[in-house]
This record gives structure tokens, C-alpha cells and sequence, in this order.
């Protein structure tokens, strides 16, 4: 998280920003170009419950194949079930359990 996009400084970037709504800018440079792109904004997340994280284990990287990279997910309920990123690939529809979710997923190839 930064205060602003001017503090980026590399090739990819995600800045997360959550004043005065959450919300998630991509930066990408190449060449002396830069191109962002944002996402919505999420009003009113800080009255929600938040679970968030990268990846931490080790993730093999295969040609053409996504990897889910940091997940942010919310709920207004009392109580939320956190999963992490490998049964959200392969269990999709566990996201209709949340009122909110950003995902950031990759994919490399050759």
C-alpha cells in the first residue's frame, strides 16, 4: 500500500488505496510508457469484515496457467470462513460467500 501511484517505481505494480472508498490501481511500464488501470471503488468496506493475504507457499509457474497472487475478501456478516487461494482455484463458487472480493491472478507465458 502507498500513499500515491507517484511513489511507484518497477515494471508491475498494484497499489491498494481504501481512503475515501477501497480501491486497487495496476501500473504497468514498459519502454518509457506506463499504463493504469483501476477498479471500481468499494464504498463503505471499513464497516466490513476483511481477510486478506498474498501467497505464501511456494507456487510452481507453468506456461499459460493462472496462479492467484493476494486475495482481499469481505463480509457484513458476524462471522466469515476464510479459504485459501488454492481452494478458491479450484472451488470458484466459494466466493458467492462473500458481499466483496478482489483477486489479483496472473498468468505467465513463454
Amino acid at each position: 500500500m502507498m500513499d500515491g501511484i507517484d511513489a511507484y517505481n518497477g515494471e508491475l505494480a498494484v497499489v491498494i488505496t481504501q481512503d475515501p472508498d477501497y480501491q486497487w490501481t495496476f501500473i504497468v511500464s514498459e519502454g518509457g510508457s506506463r499504463v493504469t488501470s483501476a477498479s471500481e471503488s468499494a464504498p463503505h468496506m471499513d464497516e466490513m469484515g476483511r481477510a486478506f493475504g498474498p501467497i505464501l507457499d511456494p507456487v510452481n509457474i507453468e506456461d499459460g496457467e493462472e496462479i492467484i497472487l493476494y486475495t482481499s475478501v469481505f463480509s457484513a456478516g458476524n462471522t466469515m470462513r476464510v479459504f485459501d487461494e488454492k481452494t478458491l482455484e479450484e472451488e470458484p463458487e466459494r466466493l458467492k460467500e462473500y458481499d466483496y472480493a478482489h483477486i489479483i491472478k496472473c498468468r505467465f507465458s513463454k
